[in-house]
């Protein structure tokens, strides 16, 4: 008997996670709470795939969740701390990957970096 990968069994019910929000995200798009919920589905997921081992997949799935959240940040400064959860599952998943994070790996443009980059 075969033991499934840790988070496999997870993945199908995170992908739900993220079609339900990204229809209620749809539904109001300016409601900041289904925005926030749909980024915390995607950092979900991530997690999920790179317990399984689709490096690809989570960083993906981090990526998106980065993205929704520096928009939330630029709005409200409390999100910093969802960014930076979410920056680090991505950073996480890219040096296991055999990646080297680097700005623009890990993060986009709506915010501006301290030191320029």
């Amino acid at each position: 008997m075969t033991t499934p990968a840790p988070g496999s069994a997870q993945v199908p019910t995170m992908r739900m996670a993220v079609e339900q929000r990204t229809e209620m995200l749809a539904a109001n798009p300016g409601d900041a709470r289904a925005q926030r919920g749909l980024a915390i589905a995607h950092d979900a997921l991530g997690r999920a795939l790179r317990a399984e081992g689709d490096m690809p997949g989570a960083i993906a799935e981090f990526r998106a969740a980065v993205a929704m959240f520096e928009r939330r940040a630029v709005q409200d400064p409390a999100g910093l701390r969802d960014l930076a959860v979410a920056q680090h599952g991505l950073g996480r998943t890219l040096v296991m990957q055999g990646t080297p994070p680097t700005p623009s790996r890990c993060s986009g443009a709506s915010l501006p970096s301290p030191r320029g980059c």
